[in-house]
């Protein structure tokens, strides 16, 4: 560990763990936060149509119509064949 300036005797030293998750946190160091303003969930989110279990494509849809909130429109045309990590409360829903 490292200081970025000298530190007098019985003067509180505070440590930064960086930008992590409370997963991270609790993997590496052994605790989470209350209030972690970096916590965030990754989720894999299949956008390959299947004819079978969404005949009319309206899941499929749904999933593009994320990415394009999202800003991701660029995948469009790569989704059906791809497995996309969304940060969105909404992917949950689908």
């Amino acid at each position: 560990m490292y200081a970025d300036r000298s530190f007098k005797k019985m003067e509180q030293v505070f440590i930064s763990y960086g930008q992590k998750s409370n997963a991270e946190l609790q993997l590496l160091y052994g605790f989470a936060l209350d209030r972690n303003p970096f916590n965030s969930v990754e989720v894999a989110v299949g956008a390959r149509w299947d004819e079978e279990d969404d005949p009319d494509e309206s899941l499929h849809n749904e999933k593009l119509a994320i990415l394009r909130e999202a800003g991701r429109g660029d995948l469009e045309g790569q989704v059906r064949s791809s497995l996309l990590l969304l940060h969105t409360p909404r992917a949950l829903r689908l």
